[in-house]
């Protein structure tokens, strides 16, 4: 019975911060300028954004969205990639502490960029983790909705970093895309989560799904 109600309370806790996550941060694609500032930041959670910026390594790259070029030609994982300086970077600072949700991004490549990239994230100035890998990057864009960011919880800084090695030219580009490409957005990574959420409001989920589990248990027998 406590085991039912242990795993029953943190699948619906999840669900319901999932329902009601909210956007922390919102970077465009455009303009291909040297670093490139949010659009949105929530001022419910007191956010600030650091700018979407390149890594040392790379150079900004001629095109209509952020695209970058310069990507080393012998970087073989993505440690080599961080030692290149080959990777991007964003983040953003909130006062209220926040559990983060999930993320959305859309990126693309040149057939001479880097074909892996990898999302990792710092949290609270603690130590890089990897949250997604793509060993494929194709060349004619992706969006990838939805990534879990469930792990990272009482977040008060976030600093993510994009790497990526692969390139088999140095003039081969990497971009970040508008999510809805086809029709010409300007949404190209956005962050979600909540608020963190004072024990008082646990306790009343908890003891809701309790009486939900209890009174099911009744009905079975």
């Amino acid at each position: 019975m406590k085991k039912l109600c242990a795993a029953a309370f943190c699948c619906l806790l999840g669900l319901v911060q999932l329902a009601n996550a909210d956007t922390i941060v919102i970077y465009p694609a455009a303009p291909n300028n040297a670093t490139l500032p949010s659009t949105y930041v929530n001022p419910a959670f007191g956010t600030t954004s650091s700018d979407l910026a390149r890594g040392p390594g790379l150079a900004l790259a001629s095109g209509s969205t952020f695209n970058s070029n310069g990507f080393s030609t012998t970087a073989a994982s993505f440690t080599d990639a961080l030692a290149a300086g080959d990777y991007l970077s964003f983040g953003f600072d909130v006062t209220t502490p926040v559990n983060l949700t999930d993320m959305d991004i859309r990126y693309d490549r040149s057939g001479t960029g880097p074909s892996n990239a990898q999302l990792e994230l710092s949290v609270n100035g603690g130590a890089y983790q990897s949250f997604y890998t793509d060993l494929s990057v194709s060349d004619t864009g992706e969006t990838v909705l939805g990534i879990d960011l469930s792990s990272f919880t009482n977040v008060t800084s976030a600093d993510f970093r994009l790497l990526a090695f692969g390139a088999s030219s140095a003039n081969g580009t990497f971009d970040i895309e508008t999510i809805n490409f086809a029709q010409g957005g300007t949404v190209g990574i956005e962050v979600r989560g909540v608020a963190v959420p004072e024990p008082s409001s646990v306790v009343l989920v908890g003891l809701g799904l309790v009486g939900l589990v209890v009174a099911r248990r009744r009905r079975v027998a």
